[in-house]
């Protein structure tokens, strides 16, 4: 994806001829990008093993910033970097290409090998293969199809008209015109079928080289990008002249269109331009009043940032916002979509699996909150990913992406949330009723072992359950009061899951310093036992716990008798006693830290496992 070849160059015109091929061969530092590359793709013949290292290292910089990675790879792989010096520039490039393509076994053997790579190069990429290595086999709440619509080289972006019909920039049919991308209006017969095309009619002159990633405001009200010099064709270009940079770019402005009459017409430019860098990628909100917007503008933190700009009470333009830190990288951020809060971007400067990928961040305006997540896959690949886009009433859209291809174009893909819920309630076995407290952790089942998801604890309301992904297996454990149960969820069969607990634990009841007689103060908390067993018809066991410190033998001893004391007290209250037993466990079954007498604890502690528990017995 050349994801902003809508900034055009003036061409070079070249002559092949005998001194061109006598430089290519002995070149060693490279004074036209446009002028290497086509020697080398008219003389693929001249470039061999022995070619120099330098001159290997250029081109697949040159082909890393022609997006064309697979051919930067290759010139990487000639260049020899473990064994020839680069620059800096050329290590880097080379380390993007690995990131790229996803070669992360490469990209970690060029981290330790590469000849003169830079310590902070090292850091930085070594991050990288972390974050990878962390989250490569995790994925997001999305499935992705690819559609048919084949735009060309280059998908900008696509977005909603009305009911089926979609605006997209497609280059234009006439072979004779030097209008590079138009907007057309494409018709969808299903989530990833489109099946016409026509230009958009608007009374608003066409840009002469590109139109593109639009945005409406409202229904009366459009952004879009488009070129600034309306001077596209080469004899009329002049350095710094006609709306061109300095060095000869005709950059990118956005333009609005508002509807009249029922009509589209020119309602002029967004006044934020200069013929010195492009401003794009709009995305309106609140009504048009508010733009998200992409700019490589002075500045910045570096390649393309983000900014956010809204209108004044006087009804103009304020100052443009950068989104800082959050958002923004020393390298490229851009295509900002807007819904329900959060803005999704494209980033090539926060980590991820490679190329560009898709983000999305808390926003209030210009103030960001919390950290930019990455969508996961398969909304991200190693590829680019970007132009994210969502519609308005639902959680499914389309992104452009140039995963899969063959000759690199880019090309869109349908993405629809594919998520369900699996409720999930943790019940008594005495009487039936929603337990508070239950621990529930839901796990991913993957094919070399398991990842851990989230982990949740319930009121005493029931738990509306875990997002999980339709085409995913889970193991989703359940526990509470030292009981546990798993639930395996499989694939397209997931459900709700009750859990029924037997055990009732009551940590509050204490005896005296060797003591099993019941004390006063203990009677309320006897009673509930008394009140939840009349409730029940189930069969239970009361089990007498101590805490660590004391002799193992004698523990287990006065835990039995303390046990039978309660026993004999539910007894005494209405409890019939063939539903009874009692048993002590000494210290056997502690339940925190305090397991032996070298571990610091407080008494507090202690008397979590100087306890009485009723388990039901079947």
């Amino acid at each position: 994806m050349k994801l902003f070849l809508t900034t055009f160059f003036v061409p070079f015109i070249l002559t092949i001829n005998a001194q061109n091929v006598e430089q290519l061969q002995e070149i060693t530092v490279i004074q036209n990008d446009s002028a290497i590359l086509a020697l080398e793709e008219n003389y693929p013949n001249l470039y061999d093993e022995k070619i120099k290292g330098k001159t290997a290292s250029e081109l697949g910089r040159l082909y890393y910033f022609q997006h064309n990675y697979i051919a930067a790879s290759t010139w990487f792989k000639k260049a020899k970097l473990e064994q020839n010096p680069a620059t800096f520039d050329q290590i880097k490039a080379s380390l993007n290409i690995l990131v790229e393509i996803g070669d992360y076994g490469a990209l970690q053997h060029a981290i330790n090998n590469v000849v003169g790579i830079d310590s902070a190069l090292q850091i930085e990429y070594q991050n990288r293969l972390d974050w990878i290595s962390e989250n490569g086999l995790k994925t997001g709440t999305y499935r992705v199809d690819k559609t048919n619509l084949n735009v060309g080289p280059m998908a900008f972006g696509i977005t909603k008209v009305s009911n089926q019909k979609y605006l997209v920039s497609f280059p234009v049919d006439n072979k004779n015109s030097i209008t590079a991308y138009n907007l057309y209006e494409v018709e969808r017969s299903s989530t990833t079928n489109f099946k016409t095309k026509q230009e958009y009619k608007t009374k608003i002159k066409h840009s002469k080289f590109y139109e593109g990633n639009p945005s409406f405001g409202n229904d009366t009200l459009i952004y879009y990008s488009k070129n600034i010099s309306k001077h596209a064709s080469y004899q009329d270009w002049r350095i710094g002249e006609r709306g061109f940079s300095d060095a000869g770019i005709n950059n990118l402005q956005i333009a609005i269109g508002v509807k009249k009459n029922g009509e589209w017409v020119d309602g002029g430019d967004l006044p934020v331009m200069d013929r010195a860098y492009s401003v794009t990628h709009p995305c309106a909100l609140r009504n048009g009043q508010a733009l998200y917007f992409a700019s490589n503008m002075p500045g910045g933190l570096g390649g393309y940032d983000i900014y956010y700009i809204e209108k004044t009470s006087s009804g103009t333009w304020g100052e443009p916002t950068n989104l800082g830190p959050t958002v923004n990288t020393e390298k490229d951020d851009f295509n900002p979509f807007y819904k329900n809060g959060l803005l999704y971007f494209s980033s090539r400067g926060h980590i991820g699996y490679g190329g560009s990928d898709i983000f999305k961040v808390s926003i209030n305006n210009a103030k960001t909150h919390g950290e930019a997540k990455n969508l996961l896959k398969p909304i991200n690949s190693s590829f680019d990913d970007f132009g994210f886009y969502m519609h308005p009433n639902n959680d499914d859209g389309y992104i452009s992406s140039n995963r899969g291809s063959k000759n690199g174009y880019d090309e869109f893909y349908y993405f629809e949330n594919y998520m369900d819920t699996s409720n999930v309630i943790g019940k008594s076995r005495f009487n039936s009723k929603i337990l508070a407290g239950v621990n529930i952790k839901q796990e991913e089942i993957i094919y070399n072992g398991t990842v851990d998801i989230s982990e949740k604890t319930t009121t005493n309301q029931p738990f509306n359950g875990f997002y999980m992904n339709k085409a995913k297996d889970y193991i989703i454990s359940t526990s509470y009061n030292g009981e546990t149960f798993i639930d395996t969820l499989f694939a397209e069969k997931h459900h709700h899951i009750v859990a029924w607990f037997g055990i009732a634990r009551f940590s509050n009841i204490y005896f005296e310093l060797n003591k099993y007689d019941i004390r006063d103060e203990d009677i309320p908390v006897l009673d509930s036992m008394v009140v939840l067993l009349k409730n029940s018809e189930v069969n239970s066991e009361v089990g007498g716990h101590t805490d660590i410190r004391g002799n193992d033998e004698y523990n287990m001893v006065l835990s039995d008798k303390r046990a039978n004391s309660i026993k004999n007290y539910l007894i005494k209250h209405g409890i019939d006693e063939n539903r009874l037993a009692s048993k002590g466990y000494g210290e056997s079954v502690i339940i925190n830290e305090c397991t032996t007498l070298d571990v610091e604890c407080s008494e507090t502690k202690h008397l979590e496992n100087r306890r009485v528990e009723l388990k039901v017995v079947d």
